[in-house]
């Protein structure tokens, strides 16, 4: 091969990495529409968060008006971000998502780094909430105590093999779990109502908005976007949904929104506890269960807790693997894991990759530490692609944009203004935290610049070997 026909294939490779998606990514069935797209979005926000975070945010602010404005706060905050990253999804509906914008913005190492993150920390999180599935069944068992992990282990693997699947099956089984749990809180908020004395006196006297103090309000608010932390990730399923450049910015917008009011919901069942017993309480919505149904309560709370947590993993490995199959479509992941179905037409390999990563965190000691510790460091990569929709206006006026960001500029400026608070507060409060997470995504640049390599020189050698004799 000439050295211009080497530059040249070499320039081209580099295009080719940092271009738009994959061709062989329209082989993945579209079989979704805006129903299973929404229940993607409130399934996978919706998962154990909610049946404990109200109790510690409780305890940082020690203020009903303060911890009313944080909910609302929080709502706001995720509905401006999934406002804005609807507008990116309607421009770049291809597999991957977050990956995808990245990418078309920045470049191929900042999506590389952020599928880095998702498979360090993600898998994590599958883990958290597969074991917290076996704590829910073994309260209601007693006989499955003890196995707890291995319940687990079980349900990641039942996951794996229901979405290697047609996409349809996992959707059905995302929908049934997703519609339960909003019904079971909503249910469950009513029934704290109606069968008490209301809300507790105790919390008549903390109406002031003003909370402890200001920074444990700002650490209080990361753990209530840790509650609302999962509805970006719907679009990663745009190469699978029928019309994704209507449904995404629909489901987005509706999901975030039905979050919202199970959430509100939620936080003033809690309400008909004395403060005391919601600060410290470790599983609010089980007592709640138990003050207005007895015992029986708290085997209807680990019940729902069971099928939330399961639902979310669902959502999850509907979602996640479709990162690391753009990756691998990239050549900036392991071929294989880019492989599909022949008949099922879902991305297997990557689907069992992401199981597999959740069974093997589910034995390493201390794993729960991860999970917060971990989840975090996703998020400048969230901020960066929704302050993607304000690079691509300016650098792409021109490009059809199907659905556009209502009161743009100052929705997406409103979430970066957010996520800057998040992370300086952060810093400030507890920065070994959140060193970690930097840490954790810096090892990433000489893992990518290795899978460069590897990929610029594949190509050369495909390009090379019909010249050969």
């Amino acid at each position: 091969m000439s050295p211009i026909r080497l530059f040249i294939s070499h320039s081209n490779q580099d295009k080719a990495l940092a271009s738009g998606a994959p061709p062989v990514e329209s082989r993945l069935a579209r079989e979704m529409g805006t129903w299973t797209a929404t229940a993607v979005v409130v399934g996978s926000v919706i998962g154990s968060g909610i049946f404990q975070t109200p109790g510690l945010v409780a305890g940082r602010v020690d203020s009903l008006g303060a911890l009313a404005l944080l909910w609302v706060l929080g709502g706001m905050i995720a509905l401006a971000g999934a406002l804005s990253l609807a507008e990116m999804a309607a421009s770049f509906p291809n597999t991957g998502g977050m990956y995808v914008f990245l990418r078309e913005t920045y470049g191929p190492w900042a999506a590389f780094l952020f599928g880095w993150g998702m498979l360090v920390a993600n898998p994590a999180a599958y883990a958290g909430g597969a074991l917290i599935f076996g704590q829910s069944l073994a309260r209601i068992v007693p006989a499955l105590q003890g196995w707890e992990r291995e319940i687990g282990a079980g349900s990641l693997l039942l996951l794996v093999a229901l979405n290697i699947r047609p996409v349809r099956v996992g959707a059905l089984v995302l929908n049934t779990a997703t519609w339960i749990k909003v019904f079971g809180l909503v249910a469950l908020a009513a029934l704290a109502y109606a069968l008490s004395d209301g809300i507790e006196p105790g919390w008549r006297a903390k109406v002031t908005m003003a909370p402890h103090s200001w920074p444990g309000f700002g650490l209080a608010l990361i753990l209530v976007m840790g509650a609302y932390d999962g509805w970006q990730w719907v679009p990663q399923l745009a190469g699978e949904l029928k019309n994704p450049a209507r449904a995404l910015p629909r489901a987005l917008g509706g999901g975030v929104l039905i979050v919202v009011a199970v959430y509100l919901a939620t936080n003033a069942s809690v309400l008909v506890l004395s403060p005391s017993d919601v600060t410290t309480s470790s599983l609010v919505a089980a007592d709640v269960a138990r003050h207005v149904l007895g015992a029986a309560g708290g085997a209807l709370v680990a019940a729902l807790m069971a099928v939330s947590t399961f639902g979310s993993n669902q959502s999850g490995m509907m979602t996640d693997p479709r990162v690391f199959f753009a990756m691998a479509q990239d050549r900036l992941f392991f071929r294989s894991v880019g492989a599909i179905h022949p008949r099922h037409r879902t991305p297997h390999v990557a689907v069992a990759l992401i199981g597999l990563g959740g069974i093997l965190y589910l034995y390493v000691r201390n794993f729960e530490e991860l999970v917060g510790t971990l989840i975090l460091g996703l998020w400048p990569f969230l901020a960066l692609s929704v302050a993607a929709v304000i690079i691509q206006r300016r650098r792409d006026p021109a490009r059809p944009r199907p659905y556009r960001v209502p009161l743009y500029p100052a929705v997406p400026l409103f979430f970066l203004a957010a996520c800057v608070g998040i992370f300086a507060n952060s810093f400030r409060e507890q920065p070994r935290f959140t060193i970690l997470n930097l840490a954790v995504l810096v090892a990433g640049l000489p893992i990518y610049l290795l899978w460069r390599s590897r990929a610029k020189r594949e190509a050369i050698q495909q390009l090379a070997s019909p010249a050969e004799p």
